[in-house]
C-alpha cells in the first residue's frame, strides 16, 4: 500500500531504506521518484535544456535515481541523503552535464575550462542567484552569496599562463556587464568569439542512464517477472554464464534492468547467483563480466563458458515458444 502522498520526502525515504523488499518497498520507491524526485528533475532540467531532449534527460536521470537509491539500501554505509531535494538536483545537473558532454564536446571542454578559471583566479567569481549560476568579478559577488564551488588553495602560475587568453576575452565581456551575467550565457559568448562551432551529435545516453524510464518500469515488469522465474530453474552454472555476461540490444549491461524495474532486488540476484550481495555490488560497476573471468569463477575453460550460455538461451527460447500462443 503506497504511503500517503502528503508525506515529506524525508520521512519516505527513511521507511524505504529501512523496508524489506517486497510490495510495501516498491510501493515507497515510486512514492520518492514521482512525487517527490520527479517535478524536481523536470524543473532543472528545463531550466538547462530546450527542444525534444528533456524528456530523455529526465527519464535518464529518474531512472538513474532508482538504481542509486536501491544501492544505498544495500550498503548504507555509503553515506546517508541529508537533503533528498538538493540530492535530486544535483542529479538532474549533473545529467545535463552529461547531456552537453556528449551532444556538444568543444562547448564542454570550453566550459569546463572556464569553470575552473573562475574558480581558481581570485578576480573572478561563481556565486549562486536565484537558481542559477552566475559569474563576474568577485567584487561584484554578494557577501551573503552562496558561492558555486570551492576556490582551490595557492596560486597556480601554470593555469594563469594557459589560460590568459581566455581571461582576457573573459574580462572584456565581463566589462559590456552591469555587475554580473549568467555564467551560460559567458560561455555561449566566449564560444561565439573563440569560433567554436560545435557539431551535435547524436545523444547515448551512459551505462547508468541506459536503463528503462519509471513510465516504462511497470510495463516491463509481466515480461521480466516470467524471464527471472524461468532464469531461475536454470542450472547453477547456467544462470552465472547468462546473468553476469547479460547485454541488452545497445550492448550495455542488462542485469541492472532487474532491480531498476522491481523484478529482483541485488540480495536475489545474488542468491540466485550464489554469491554474497557485498561481492555483486562490488562487480555491479565493471558488468557485464567477460567469459574469461566467468570461467575463471566456474573453474571451466572460455568455450565452455560460451557452451552453458548457449544452452541457456535455446532452453529459455524453447520454453517462450511454448507459452508465446497462450500469451
Amino acid at each position: 500500500m503506497k504511503v500517503p502522498a502528503a508525506a515529506n520526502s524525508p520521512d519516505v525515504l527513511a521507511r524505504f531504506l529501512n523496508a524489506t523488499d517486497g510490495p510495501d518497498g516498491e510501493a515507497l520507491l515510486e512514492e520518492l521518484i514521482c512525487v517527490h524526485a520527479e517535478p524536481i528533475v523536470r524543473r532543472v532540467v528545463a531550466t538547462r535544456l530546450r527542444g525534444d531532449h528533456t524528456g530523455d534527460v529526465c527519464n535518464d536521470v529518474l531512472a538513474d535515481l532508482i538504481f542509486r537509491l536501491r544501492g544505498l539500501k544495500l550498503k548504507p554505509s555509503d553515506g546517508p541523503i541529508a537533503d533528498f531535494e538538493a540530492y535530486c538536483a544535483t542529479a538532474a545537473y549533473h545529467g545535463c552535464n552529461q547531456f552537453f558532454r556528449q551532444r556538444y564536446p568543444q562547448r564542454a571542454r570550453l566550459r569546463n575550462r572556464l569553470h575552473y578559471l573562475f574558480k581558481s583566479h581570485p578576480r573572478l567569481a561563481l556565486w549562486n542567484r536565484q537558481g542559477e549560476v552566475t559569474c563576474g568579478r568577485s567584487e561584484w559577488c554578494p557577501v551573503s552569496a552562496d558561492r558555486h564551488g570551492e576556490r582551490p588553495a595557492g596560486r597556480q602560475d601554470a593555469v594563469w599562463a594557459s589560460s590568459r587568453q581566455s581571461l582576457l576575452v573573459v574580462q572584456e565581456i565581463l566589462s559590456m556587464e552591469a555587475g554580473h551575467m549568467p555564467f551560460e550565457r559567458l560561455v555561449d559568448q566566449v564560444a561565439a568569439r573563440s569560433g567554436i562551432i560545435d557539431q551535435s551529435t547524436a545523444y547515448q545516453p551512459d551505462i547508468a542512464q541506459n536503463r528503462p524510464s519509471v513510465e516504462t518500469r511497470l510495463a516491463l515488469r509481466q515480461q521480466l517477472n516470467w524471464l527471472w522465474s524461468e532464469v531461475a530453474q536454470l542450472p547453477r552454472a547456467q544462470r552465472v554464464a547468462l546473468l553476469l555476461s547479460l547485454r541488452d540490444e545497445n550492448g550495455s549491461p542488462a542485469l541492472p534492468l532487474l532491480p531498476v524495474t522491481g523484478v529482483a532486488s541485488v540480495r536475489s540476484i545474488a542468491a540466485l547467483l550464489e554469491i554474497e550481495p557485498e561481492q555483486l555490488a562490488e562487480m555491479w560497476p565493471h558488468l557485464p563480466v567477460d567469459d574469461l573471468a566467468i570461467g575463471e569463477r566456474l573453474g571451466l575453460r572460455r568455450q565452455q563458458v560460451i557452451n552453458l550460455r548457449k544452452s541457456a538461451r535455446e532452453r529459455l527460447g524453447r520454453r517462450l515458444a511454448a507459452v508465446a500462443p497462450e500469451g
